[in-house]
């Protein structure tokens, strides 16, 4: 019976190594893909060259981009002074028509005042 006790625990102490063995091994299965994730590809750079266009092409790029937004300026640049100048034209408009009308609101109070000075002068004279 002794002997059966000793084979048992052995066995016992040999799932147990294998079972930390096992436990070791995820481990360091589960870091060598967190390190493999971390590390830089060998064909990074050519990966960068064909995600990159050449310095050529991209200056071309940025200068015409450069030339429409120019010309986007420039043609909102040439709206606005448009408003603004239809703007100053309705407002100088608007000014006028208020100018006569104020001189022909004065020029009716005259001729009204006029006919209160005459209206005495006509009504002696019917007599």
């Amino acid at each position: 019976m002794g002997k059966s006790k000793g084979t048992t625990a052995a066995t016992g102490k040999a799932s147990s190594n294998a079972s930390k063995s096992t436990a070791k091994a995820s481990l360091d299965t589960l870091f060598s893909a967190k390190k493999a994730a971390g590390k830089v590809p060998k064909d990074a750079p050519k990966q960068i060259a064909v995600s990159v266009p050449a310095a050529g092409k991209q200056t071309d790029k940025q200068s015409a981009k450069n030339d429409l937004d120019a010309l986007f300026s420039s043609i909102k640049a040439k709206k606005q002074q448009k408003v603004d100048k239809d703007k100053a034209v309705q407002r100088q408009e608007a000014k006028e028509r208020a100018e006569k009308l104020a001189y022909r609101k004065h020029l009716e109070a005259l001729e009204a005042e006029r006919r209160q000075c005459l209206l005495p002068l006509v009504s002696l004279t019917a007599l």
